[in-house]
């Protein structure tokens, strides 16, 4: 089990691709944004104040359940897949989808 934190940075346009096992969880933010392309895949994941100017995709495959905090903005589309036995909960405030 690991998790990768990214925090309190801000990314270029180049895409940012992780792939990791099922075990493994990135959490990202606070105060994090990406302008390009976010491509993810592996057991979970978390969002907590982040800014993703481009696509987010995402393949949840993992069993532990997943908690987002919220004050997060999409600025283009996301697409989110949980295939998992666990679940994945976005908070239900201060999520702008632009």
């Amino acid at each position: 089990m690991g998790i990768l934190a990214i925090a309190r940075m801000t990314f270029g346009t180049n895409p940012q691709n992780f792939t990791m096992g099922t075990a493994t969880t990135i959490n990202l933010g606070p105060s994090l944004t990406m302008n390009g392309t976010l491509d993810f895949a592996g057991g979970g994941i978390r969002l907590n104040n982040v800014i993703l100017i481009s696509l987010l995709l995402c393949l949840n495959s993992g069993s532990m359940n997943d908690d987002c905090t919220g004050a997060n903005t999409f600025m283009q589309a996301i697409g989110i897949t949980n295939i998992g036995p666990g679940y994945l909960s976005f908070a239900l405030t201060q999520c702008r989808c632009l």
